[in-house]
């Protein structure tokens, strides 16, 4: 039979271990406090598609102005900075209508077109988003800033494969 004896880390070199696990989590800590969330909503899904317009809020949309891949509404109160985003300056709900009908092929609420509530990092919502994607990165600056990254298609997600399969 074999038995395995208890390691104690102890001494200078415990010691230093638990430093540097300390000092890896508070880093860890710090990296993730500038970042927010986007949590799947069934109520900003029923927004975009009812086209109303938050009068709070600034909108963007992102790919083509006839076929965008998402769209985005920011509170008033905060700075998008990812100029990948193309601003809807003066956006009616016409307007609104025909993005979200571009997404939606024109047959109302497709179930591959997601709805959700952006959230910063201390909890509050600040923005919401309509995509086929759920795949995005908010991540927050300084005086209320705000960089959300582009959405990526599902099928963009999947490994890549060879097209000669081996058995």
């Amino acid at each position: 039979m074999y038995y395995v004896k208890k390691i104690g880390v102890t001494g200078t070199c415990g010691r230093l271990l638990c430093v540097c696990l300390a000092a890896i989590l508070l880093l860890a800590a710090g990296c993730l406090e500038h970042y927010g969330r986007m949590d799947p909503s069934t109520e900003v899904d029923r927004l975009f598609e009812a086209a109303k317009v938050l009068p709070d809020y600034n909108y963007y949309y992102a790919g083509g102005q006839n076929n965008p891949r998402a769209l985005l509404g920011i509170h008033k109160e905060y700075t998008q900075t990812n100029r990948s985003w193309t601003p809807m300056a003066e956006l009616t709900t016409e307007i609104l209508k025909k993005r979200v009908a571009a997404m939606t092929n024109e047959i109302g609420h497709a179930p591959e077109t997601y709805g959700g509530a952006i959230f910063s990092p201390d909890g509050a919502q600040m923005g919401i988003w309509y995509s086929k994607s759920r795949d995005v990165t908010i991540r927050f600056g300084e005086n209320r800033d705000v960089s959300v990254s582009l959405p990526r298609w599902p099928d963009e997600n999947k490994e890549r494969r060879s097209p000669i399969s081996f058995p």
